[in-house]
């Protein structure tokens, strides 16, 4: 049974199915039965298409674009042709983004209510495309004069209006004539590879559409917080100083362990951020405040000391060897067991010298030069180091602190791999400094197995971390 629908929301999805899960849960918990979503899947994505989640979530597998670039308009048209044919009733398209995440409801009325009958202000003439500016988008649309004497020639449209499609809000009338004229530019030109989805839906249904439009989403630039755009704690807790029709915000990670994203994406994240939104107590605000801040803070309280690998400390050795595809023991071949520490090289048939030294604190030192070849700073080796056995639980999780800059830290964190079984690569949970350190916190599950934790080793690239693992013993 197909429910009445009048909103159609769009999101073209490339990510994992843990991060999908949430995405889904964020969408029906912040919109009512009015409201589908449709997600289309990328070529590649590894998401069955027969799941049955909510009957208000229709799953279709895209083919008419890539992972990003100058396809996803492309995409969103296909979701809203699908959507014409499984809601003949529909009277409203919003193209989303899988990293813009609802933070509150949204409310249609209020929506409604912000749609404007204007041509903005940023558009441009282009009958000649020479008059664009040098910002945004607009150097690239130089290119595509072609494109934009067909859009003068056949539609009588002869400025252009720029806009994020994220959270555009429009009729279904209005992206009809969006996705007639798309398709017309993709038929006249074809292998077109400019960036319309900036571009054409708000040049369309201002200049000859409607002009009724809005948008639902706040996106965060570069420019306006520390972290290149991510969505802050802060964000999640002042909504009032946003229009009343924003109810999602951009960048979120696409991290099923990001704390932002556990907030507005999981039934006890959303329960804490909607209490210290109520008019409750200051008190009772206070205590979860702490609570959310302890959850931070709480790790230097739980972390066990020199508990992190099962094997005894390894005094500082240097070793000449030649890096061919094999699992190298530190202790030797006659020594290998599954507690020991090893290497798995990459096969360059370089000739190198390497530095390994495992304290009894936890502290792993290690450092590999080249003695021929290039000796470009390219991946040499990962060291393995075996997790203890010990308070063992499904959930684990990892500090790694780095007394290393900051940048090269990031490389050597975000190139960290598990092996159980497989490999497999692991993100940190949180990257920040602190007290001196770049210190990462990974999640980690586990089945059962012997765990090692695999750290990169690139020439020239002097590792000092120290690993810890904490346990919550509230647990």
């Amino acid at each position: 049974m197909v429910v009445a629908t009048e909103f159609v929301f769009s999101v073209l999805y490339n990510e994992s199915y843990e991060f999908f899960q949430m995405l889904v849960w964020n969408f029906l918990h912040f919109t009512d039965s009015d409201s589908a979503l449709i997600v289309n899947l990328g070529k590649s994505t590894e998401i069955p298409d027969e799941l049955e989640i909510s009957e208000r979530v229709h799953i279709i597998r895209g083919g008419q674009r890539a992972a990003w670039g100058h396809t996803l308009l492309n995409g969103h048209i296909e979701s809203f042709r699908y959507a014409e044919l499984i809601f003949p009733n529909f009277g409203w398209f919003v193209p989303i983004a899988s990293n813009s995440l609802f933070f509150r409801r949204f409310e249609p009325d209020l929506a409604r209510a912000r749609l404007v009958e204007s041509i903005q202000e940023d558009s441009y003439r282009c009958t000649t495309w020479k008059e664009l500016p040098n910002e945004w988008h607009w150097p690239k649309l130089r290119g595509f004069a072609a494109a934009g004497a067909r859009l003068h020639e056949r539609w009588g449209i002869d400025r252009l209006v720029g806009d994020q499609i994220e959270g555009f809000i429009a009729s279904r009338a209005d992206w009809g004539l969006v996705a007639e004229i798309h398709e017309d530019l993709l038929n006249y030109w074809q292998g077109l590879r400019a960036p319309l989805e900036e571009i054409l839906p708000g040049t369309v249904i201002d200049l000859i559409g409607t002009g009724q439009r809005t948008t639902l989403c706040k996106m965060f630039w570069k420019n306006d917080f520390k972290e290149k755009g991510l969505v802050q704690f802060s964000d999640l807790l002042d909504s009032k100083r946003l229009s009343p029709n924003i109810c999602l915000l951009k960048w979120f990670r696409r991290d099923p362990n990001a704390p932002e994203t556990i907030l507005v994406a999981t039934p006890l994240g959303q329960s804490l951020i909607e209490e210290l939104r109520t008019e409750s107590s200051y008190t009772i605000k206070t205590r979860i405040f702490i609570f959310l801040t302890y959850i931070h803070d709480a790790f230097e309280q739980t972390k066990v000391e020199c508990d992190f690998y099962n094997c005894a400390p390894f005094p500082p050795i240097t070793w000449e060897t030649v890096a061919v595809r094999q699992q190298c023991s530190l202790y030797g071949t006659q020594r290998f067991d599954e507690s020991a520490p090893f290497l798995f090289f990459e096969n360059t048939g370089e000739r190198l010298q390497i530095t390994i030294e495992l304290e009894a604190d936890g502290r792993v030192k290690a450092a590999c030069w080249p003695l021929q070849g290039t000796g470009e700073a390219n991946l040499i080796s990962y060291l393995y180091l075996p997790l203890n056995d010990r308070n063992r639980h499904e959930q684990r999780v990892l500090q790694l602190s780095c007394h290393m800059d900051f940048c090269l830290a990031k490389l050597v964190l975000n190139n960290c791999v598990i092996f159980q079984d497989c490999i497999q690569m692991v993100k940190p949970m949180t990257i920040s400094e602190k007290n001196g350190a770049t210190v990462a916190l990974f999640a980690i599950h586990d089945n059962g197995s012997q765990l090692y934790l695999g750290i990169p080793l690139v020439y020239h690239l002097k590792i000092d971390m120290i690993l810890k693992e904490l346990i919550f013993n509230v647990l």
